[in-house]
């Protein structure tokens, strides 16, 4: 694996960025290289097809199983959602699949249309897999193909899946450093600036706003995640459990605030990457310290009503029957 770079949390190692781009999926598990995969919902000539028996041993189910789910995600969901599917063996090394939505989605136009950008759909559905990958397979070492059409994946892609991935990290520190390693065709080179842009904004910038996902559980080892396009606080109670109409207003402005203003850190940071390359620069990195006092100012207002939600619901469970 060509490794991109590392992502150090109080200066301990928790993740690295890389890439073999003339590796499949496949050949990358037998290499000892990954133990999960995210991969396109899309069967046929493509990189699930080409694994796809290779996945349903791995994974000790029928091959029609995991057609049958690819195809119900990519043509009949009518909205983005992931499908994951356990490794069954309980001793395999092989923690399992996530079968993503993805640019040849049915669901993908209707979001477009609907709801926003493509980097906003590639955003939430890099969070909600990569995230579930983490935490709910317990993957150190994930493996991602194109999850846009054939032979369209882009540079900006690659920087959102990056971003998504680190961010993770950070607020989610795992015990075990992990690995995000992009594999499988239509993937090329020249889009990895787009994750080196990533990493080096790393450094000065995080976000903790993750899209909520509800999981409908199918069986024990498969269930479906339904990720909701409204950027949340996933540390902090939800702002569904206050029943404070005020609060609630407070929270929707400073989360929309506070989204804004990250996108415009992001935007400044890339815009001024080869400054900061080139050498200490006083005014970048005063605009820089700038930025992040107002982005800390803003958490500690966030941190500061979420606490009040939390002693207005105890309060009012006391008060139940």
């Amino acid at each position: 694996m060509n490794v991109l770079g590392e992502n150090r949390v109080d200066g301990f190692l928790v993740g690295s960025v890389g890439y073999d781009l003339q590796t499949s999926c496949t050949d990358a598990f037998a290499g000892n290289q990954v133990d999960c995969v995210i991969q396109a919902a899309e069967d046929g000539f493509s990189p699930l097809g080409q694994s796809r028996s290779w996945l349903a041993k791995s994974l000790e189910i029928d091959e029609r199983e995991l057609t049958r789910w690819a195809d119900w995600v990519r043509f009949e969901s009518d909205s983005p959602v992931f499908v994951v599917l356990r490794a069954r063996g309980p001793s395999s090394r092989f923690r399992g699949v996530i079968l993503s939505a993805s640019e040849s989605s049915k669901a993908y136009a209707q979001f477009r249309d609907q709801c926003g950008t493509s980097e906003q759909f590639h955003r939430i559905m890099a969070c909600a897999t990569i995230h579930h990958a983490l935490s709910a397979l317990g993957a150190r070492n994930i493996g991602i193909t194109h999850l846009t059409e054939s032979g369209a994946f882009r540079e900006h892609v690659a920087k959102i899946t990056v971003e998504a991935y680190l961010d993770l990290l950070h607020a989610f520190p795992p015990e075990q450093p992990s690995r995000l390693m992009f594999c499988g065709c239509c993937i090329h080179e020249r889009h990895m600036e787009g994750a080196k842009q990533a990493l080096a904004c790393a450094r000065y910038l995080h976000s903790r706003r993750f899209p909520s996902t509800r999981i409908e559980t199918v069986e024990d080892q498969v269930w479906i995640g339904h990720p909701e396009s409204g950027p949340i606080l996933s540390q902090f109670v939800p702002r569904a459990e206050s029943r404070d109409r005020k609060f609630l207003n407070t929270q929707t402005k400073l989360d929309e605030v506070c989204t804004a203003l990250s996108e415009v850190t992001r935007t400044f940071l890339e815009e001024h990457h080869d400054a900061l390359d080139a050498g200490p620069n006083t005014q970048v990195e005063q605009a820089i310290r700038a930025l992040t006092v107002a982005l800390e100012a803003f958490d500690a207002a966030e941190q500061a009503l979420h606490s009040l939600a939390r002693k207005e619901n105890r309060g009012s469970e006391r008060g139940r029957p």
